[in-house]
């Protein structure tokens, strides 16, 4: 795996296409920083996978816990405020 920053990414992106053509890992950086990989096909095609297509709000997930718990809702004011 091999790291570039983006202006050299940007300069030699047909070089690092092939690169990745070949199975290698490609990490670019931004300011010191990674903030994206180049990956060959397969290895995203196989992350994809692995993630759901859409996810449960935190609440439906909540519900989903094994536990009976119900919570009443203080509706009571928590401060005065004055505007």
């Amino acid at each position: 795996m091999s790291e570039v920053n983006v202006k050299d990414a940007q300069r030699d992106l047909v070089a690092l296409v092939d690169r990745v053509a070949q199975g290698e890992i490609v990490t670019v950086t931004k300011e010191g920083m990674a903030v994206a990989a180049i990956v060959p096909i397969a290895e995203a095609a196989r992350a994809s996978n692995g993630l759901p297509s859409s996810r449960p709000s935190l609440v439906d997930y909540l519900k989903t816990l094994p536990v009976d718990i119900e919570f009443e809702r203080n509706r009571s004011p928590s401060r005065d405020v004055d505007f």
